[in-house]
């Protein structure tokens, strides 16, 4: 296993994020965030039930903060 010493420079490192796993309460909402640096600037996306959610397009999560890199979402119904 690779120690952060040990990345090459601009490896992709994740410095602020919710874990692997999330449990949300049916009928509540719940705001994650993920911060990541490299170089190339990594790309932030999001899984529930190992697919890959379409923020764009699917009307239960929103995105609160498109701000770059940080991004939050929300889990607007049950």
């Amino acid at each position: 296993m690779l120690t952060q010493k040990d990345l090459p420079a601009g490896f992709p490192v994740i410095t602020e994020g919710p874990g692997t796993h999330k449990s949300i309460e049916v009928g509540h909402n719940a705001v994650l965030q993920c911060t990541a640096t490299g170089n190339p600037q990594p790309s932030i996306y999001w899984l529930r039930d190992s697919m890959r959610l379409d923020l764009d397009t699917n009307p239960r999560y929103s995105i609160l903060d498109k701000g770059f890199p940080e991004y939050s979402l929300n889990n607007t119904m049950s």
